[in-house]
């Protein structure tokens, strides 16, 4: 997630490279397809099937920054954010002698700000298989869990409940039936 950081320190640090003998020892697997993807439709059974892959070693300068000493310049949200963290920890009476809770915030809180601006790149996106995910399963997944989560005022109790219906899937060959609670 905060790859494009610990490249920047890398290249800061190390602007002329390591030493092999160091370099050999954050040598990791990069795989690539020996064939071109082709995307024939929705139902091309051979998107699916299995393609012979090739890999080559090479040098990953992200685990080698993770294990050095090297701080690891993160741009934070806003210029206030740890302001902001310090007084909701002292507001709910928490302690973070050591900053543990603090760092732990910021972090979730950059990787958030990330998220909202389309720069949140994981190991995930760099997969084959994405496109689809993203496309396809991944806003039908969040249109469910948003259902699921969706509060309705009761005008009985006149407030918001979360109803733990069941919910029953069908695509006509068979059905599928989801209880929450």
């Amino acid at each position: 997630m905060f790859e494009n950081e610990l490249l920047a320190t890398y290249y800061h640090e190390y602007p002329s490279g390591i030493s092999e003998d160091i370099c050999k020892n954050y040598m990791t697997d990069h795989s690539f397809l020996n064939t071109i993807a082709v995307d024939n439709g929705v139902f091309d059974y051979k998107r699916y099937a299995s393609k012979s892959i090739s890999t080559n070693k090479a040098f990953n300068p992200s685990s080698f920054i993770m294990d050095s000493e090297h701080n690891i310049l993160v741009t934070l949200p806003s210029n206030n954010m740890l302001e902001r963290l310090i007084d909701l920890l002292q507001k709910y009476g928490e302690t973070d002698n050591d900053g543990v809770i603090g760092i732990s915030l910021l972090v979730v809180a950059t990787i958030y700000e990330k998220y909202k601006n389309g720069e949140l790149y994981t190991e995930v996106t760099i997969s084959e298989n994405t496109l689809p995910y993203l496309e396809q399963v991944r806003p039908e997944m969040l249109k469910l869990y948003e259902l699921l989560n969706t509060k309705r005022y009761s005008p009985s109790k006149k407030k918001e409940l979360r109803v733990f219906s069941p919910i029953t899937i069908d695509n006509g060959v068979k059905k599928i039936t989801l209880a929450i609670g």
